[in-house]
């Protein structure tokens, strides 16, 4: 029985009582308590105690009603949450709000350490905002991009990040403002904007954002593949090639290969000097220098360059000038 129901069947059931009473008994009753008197009709004496119990029982029910309207909301809450934590876990986010009831927690402890990817690009559910979600997500696995404010992530996050990436690849003018905006943008992604740059701009565009950024040895390597490859007047010289490579963790094998690159594309003298310099600034980078001697010939220099050396020391180039002391020619990178 409903609440309405029963409040109406009880009224009812009360004046039945009393008008019943009040047909057999119509006449009045006195009740003193100490000094106090109050006068009543029969009926409503008798009313009185099953109004009291009715009015009692309305206040049970409306409390437990209270009370179990409260835990369905808890609960209801607690699925909300449930469902906006496997949300935040597809994106690779973070969950922070509370659960009320032990299972719920529970089950939030355990999504909460788990890593949830969408693998089927049919993906569907019941549920609009998780749809919506996986959407974004298939979408940017498949190398779309999506609107930032669609998908309201932090800047770190690794979805956002690929996000970005995607623009890149599709968008050159957007790489050179990543570029450009280097304070607005991770170190990733300024990377991943910079080698799309330097593969797709002139020189003379990228010149004027080599300043605002600091490039690793991977950025330094697309750089001097597309200066070797324009090799014109508007190319880096070689006081600004040191200077790119001293701000580098850069080690000999990755200069042999930029050594390589150039090699097509400016003067031996010029290349030369650049490792010239380079052993100057430091001497660690001694071995590419002799590569580079050795690409050109230049046996005298080579020489003179590993009098000072230690015997276990570049031993290759010792062994290549052997060799050619013994009349034996073999390009140099046979031994690298």
């Amino acid at each position: 029985m409903g609440l309405k129901s029963y409040i109406v069947a009880s009224v009812i059931l009360l004046f039945a009582i009393g008008v019943y009473v009040f047909n057999i008994e119509p006449n009045d009753y006195t009740l003193q308590v100490l000094d106090q008197t109050l006068t009543l009709p029969i009926a409503l004496w008798i009313i009185i105690p099953a109004m009291s119990l009715f009015v009692a029982t309305l206040v049970h029910m409306f409390y437990y009603g209270f009370k179990n309207f409260l835990t369905n909301k808890s609960i209801q809450r607690d699925n909300e949450n449930l469902i906006l934590l496997i949300n935040k876990r597809l994106l690779n986010e973070n969950f922070t709000k509370i659960f009320k009831s032990n299972d719920s927690k529970e089950a939030g402890d355990i999504l909460s350490q788990l890593e949830i990817k969408i693998k089927d690009t049919n993906f569907s559910t019941p549920n609009k905002k998780i749809n919506e979600t996986a959407s974004h997500i298939i979408n940017i696995n498949a190398g779309k991009y999506v609107s930032t404010r669609d998908l309201k992530l932090s800047s770190d996050n690794s979805f956002m990040q690929k996000n970005l990436k995607n623009k890149i690849d599709i968008d050159d003018n957007f790489a050179l403002d990543v570029v450009k905006q280097k304070n607005s943008y991770s170190q990733d992604v300024i990377k991943y904007a910079f080698i799309k740059v330097a593969k797709n701009k002139s020189m003379t565009t990228i010149k004027k954002v080599l300043e605002n950024i600091d490039l690793d040895v991977e950025m330094l390597k697309a750089l001097v593949k597309k200066d070797s490859q324009e090799n014109n007047d508007f190319s880096l010289d070689n006081s600004m090639l040191l200077k790119l490579i001293k701000k580098t963790d850069i080690t000999n094998q990755d200069l042999i290969q930029i050594a390589k690159k150039y090699k097509k594309s400016i003067s031996p003298e010029r290349l030369i000097k650049l490792f010239e310099d380079l052993v100057a600034y430091d001497e660690k980078f001694t071995e590419s220098y002799l590569y580079v001697l050795a690409e050109y010939e230049m046996i005298d220099n080579m020489r003179e360059a590993l009098t000072s050396t230690q015997k276990n020391e570049f031993t290759i180039y010792k062994a290549y000038l052997d060799l050619r002391d013994a009349g034996k020619h073999y390009p140099l990178d046979t031994f690298l």
